[in-house]
């Protein structure tokens, strides 16, 4: 799942100019993550893994890095290949 959503955020970055090797421990706010990316962030999430994420879920606990992502992903039940 890391790696998945590493490569999601790679690609979104370079779309947007940015060549940036993402770590799964980097801020993601640092590394230029912005509501727009985040706003794609969560559409792909409900895409791939078929997992709506609550507003009050997205919170820099939850998604300040790709490690709290996967591990929130984990903590609900996500699978990769389950969307409806």
């Amino acid at each position: 799942m890391t790696e998945l959503i590493t490569t999601y955020i790679e690609q979104q970055l370079r779309d947007q100019g940015d060549e940036i090797a993402v770590r799964p421990d980097d801020d993601l706010v640092l590394i230029g993550y912005d509501s727009v990316s985040y706003v794609r962030l969560l559409a792909y999430i409900k895409s791939t893994f078929g997992l709506s994420v609550p507003d009050a879920d997205v919170t820099v606990e939850n998604f300040g890095s790709v490690v709290a992502i996967s591990q929130y992903l984990d903590g609900r039940g996500a699978k990769v290949g389950t969307s409806s």
